[in-house]
């Protein structure tokens, strides 16, 4: 998929207008609704800060890739259908998040913001990044992958880099065969159509599931997951119902840096 090249659309933290900017910056608007302009990526046409704050700038990066047990596969914003990038940063002293979106595919695809002018001074923050599709004006985009990082800006800093936020896609492999009495079968054999798979994310007090179908006679494929420790259950279905069920042995744990390859899915029939 091409990514649409073009501005991007921004607004202040404390109530600025929304602005465009050449190379992806952020137009920041006054405490009372004051427009700013974009004259350079992350900068703004005031020479004071916003915020009563000696302006500093703050450098950030993100790296995207898909994760395949160990392995890292880099991957474009084209890639993952990405059309757009997103950015907020929100922190304890900060009135509300600051947000903005660039659809500027040039942009999306540097995996670098060098000088984004902060005027809000010291404090620990959070910075998340976030590809959607679509463009930034797309009240419709959905978000595709994301990541979060944390940062200090110490008193009196005028730069400070931030950590790269990691993107991952995380994926894993998945396979599965067939036994009927202890001989191995086809779908055709014990009059399977499709296997169903329920993925349960796990933490203290919380679970979530994900559920989906693939047909029986299927390839081995790949499906995306978040970081995570979950449960892998896999139900192979025929038109009469259930015919066999299987459950991964342990938890699967994904992080960013590995991801759990499951073991391979065997249905014992009757």
């Amino acid at each position: 998929m091409a990514l649409a090249l073009g501005s991007c659309g921004s607004s202040g933290n404390d109530g600025g207008s929304s602005g465009s900017g050449a190379g992806g910056g952020a137009t920041t608007g006054g405490t009372t609704g004051g427009s700013g302009s974009s004259e350079a990526a992350g900068s703004s046409g005031s020479t004071g800060g916003s915020d009563g704050f000696t302006p500093a700038t703050i450098s950030f990066s993100w790296s995207t890739y898909k994760l395949l047990g160990t392995t890292r596969t880099p991957l474009t914003c084209s890639d993952i259908g990405a059309g757009t990038v997103g950015f907020t940063i929100s922190g304890d002293s900060l009135e509300s998040s600051e947000n903005w979106y660039s659809s500027n595919g040039e942009f999306c695809a540097s995996g670098a913001y060098p000088t984004y002018r902060w005027e809000h001074g010291p404090g620990d923050f959070y910075l998340a990044i976030t590809l959607y599709t679509g463009s930034a004006s797309d009240n419709n985009r959905n978000a595709l992958i994301s990541g979060v990082v944390g940062f200090t800006v110490p008193e009196g800093a005028a730069h400070v880099d931030v950590p790269e936020v990691k993107l991952a896609r995380i994926m894993f492999p998945l396979s599965w065969s067939i036994e009927k009495a202890g001989t191995a079968a086809t779908c055709a054999d014990v009059g399977a159509t499709e296997v169903d798979f329920l993925l349960a994310e796990i933490r203290e007090n919380f679970e979530s599931t994900i559920s989906w179908s693939e047909p029986c006679s299927a390839t081995p494929n790949e499906t995306i997951t978040t970081p995570g420790n979950y449960q892998l259950t896999a139900t192979l279905k025929g038109s009469g119902g259930a015919l066999a069920t299987w459950t991964a042995p342990e938890q699967l744990v994904f992080s960013k840096e590995s991801a759990a390859i499951p073991p391979p899915i065997m249905f014992e029939v009757p």
